[in-house]
């Protein structure tokens, strides 16, 4: 068997034992790149702060279909990543697997799931593990495997206050718990101006399904005065590891002839992540309208952009976000609302010039050396100060 980057396991494990730096580290994730995505983009963030602070870190990516190419690093010291499967008692032998090798130095599971995989090596040879969760679903943080982590894992990290809320009403974790704050990367774009060409555009980019609330969205594009908007833009394609991606697929072209907007949609799929901020650049207002609480790196992204957004009050967006400073929230499942709101940014340009500017001052308060920081210093924490660099 080979690797994403064609090696076999043999050669790869010999390079790992010898290319030690520093304290080797089992970073699990859903997604990591070339995969798309928000976990995949902050997967591949914190892997990079960790890699560069010194720590050897080893990525094992949870992978129903595996990468159509080779990965291709852009840190000075890649990290050394290989698929592995998802189905969870076959993730748990990898991690086994790899573990007992390699020895790993500290476990670092980027989802729930993921972390339950690497329960049993760092109970077995008392090794620190960290836990990451993201999504605010109390059915999840109650299943046995969730409260399991929950319960032995190390240290639980959440980029909101209100996860670890919703985790602390299942298990206390209260005393070994953090929040760090997702971090944006520095735009080299000019930041938004609105050009005549792009009046009227509104869109949004991620992974495009019900989560998203992209029929909410273009319900409320549909009630938009017809000479102010000018395209919906969906930039982004339904999940591909989804078995019902063609069906999802399907669904979506059907709800854009069905509301007669077919021909003002521009639905360009995935597109690389170097093409985003372009898209960006080209919307005259930004929507992000989820039903369920969470906050993505497209809406940090569009935000970083100053592009003038529109998004649900939900706890995650209004815990960031300041109505009327730096973004218009509207209540969840409202498409009216969202309409208005919209249509507000659109009738006044010194709104939006303003919330754009708001929008982009926001982001400077989380940069990315400051993740950093809080991450190096919990790894130091866990791993008795080893490699912690002054900040």
């Amino acid at each position: 068997m080979t690797t994403a980057d064609g090696k076999t396991f043999s050669f790869m494990i010999d390079e790992w034992r010898t290319t030690r730096r520093g304290p080797r580290i089992c970073f699990v994730t859903d997604r990591y790149p070339p995969d798309f995505g928000g976990v995949a983009r902050s997967a591949e963030r914190v892997v990079s702060h960790l890699g560069g602070a010194g720590y050897d870190m080893h990525v094992l990516v949870r992978s129903i279909i595996p990468p159509s190419g080779p990965i291709l690093p852009r840190e000075k010291y890649p990290p050394y990543v290989i698929h592995v499967p998802s189905d969870p008692l076959r993730l748990q032998a990898s991690v086994n697997f790899f573990h007992e090798r390699i020895r790993f130095d500290l476990f670092h599971g980027f989802s729930l799931p993921s972390a339950y995989a690497c329960i049993a090596a760092a109970a077995r040879y008392s090794l620190p593990l960290i836990a990451n969760i993201s999504d605010f679903n109390r059915p999840s943080y109650e299943s046995r495997s969730s409260q399991v982590v929950l319960m032995h894992a190390s240290w639980i990290v959440s980029s909101t206050a209100a996860s670890l809320s919703c985790a602390h009403r299942v298990v206390d974790v209260a005393p070994k718990s953090s929040v760090i704050c997702s971090s944006v990367e520095p735009l080299q774009l000019t930041h938004w101006s609105l050009e005549t060409s792009d009046r009227g555009t509104v869109g949004t980019v991620g992974t495009l399904g019900v989560e998203k609330q992209v029929p909410l969205l273009t319900q409320a594009y549909t009630q938009l005065d017809i000479r102010l908007r000018r395209h919906l833009m969906l930039v982004g394609d339904c999940d591909p590891l989804s078995t019902d991606y063609q069906d999802n697929r399907t669904r979506m072209k059907w709800l854009l002839k069905s509301l007669h907007v077919e021909n003002e949609t521009i639905w360009p799929g995935h597109v690389p992540r170097s093409e985003v901020m372009t898209y960006l650049q080209r919307m005259h207002v930004f929507v992000m309208a989820p039903e369920h609480p969470g906050i993505s790196n497209s809406l940090l992204e569009a935000a970083a952009a100053g592009v003038p957004i529109v998004a649900t009050a939900i706890e995650g967006i209004r815990d960031f976000f300041s109505h009327g400073i730096n973004c218009l929230l509207v209540p969840p499942r409202d498409a009216t609302a969202l309409s208005r709101a919209i249509e507000t940014i659109m009738r006044d340009d010194r709104l939006a010039r303003h919330l754009g500017t708001g929008a982009r001052r926001l982001t400077e308060t989380t940069p990315p050396a400051a993740e950093r920081s809080e991450y190096c210093k919990l790894y130091a924490h866990l791993l008795d100060n080893r490699l912690l660099e002054p900040y």
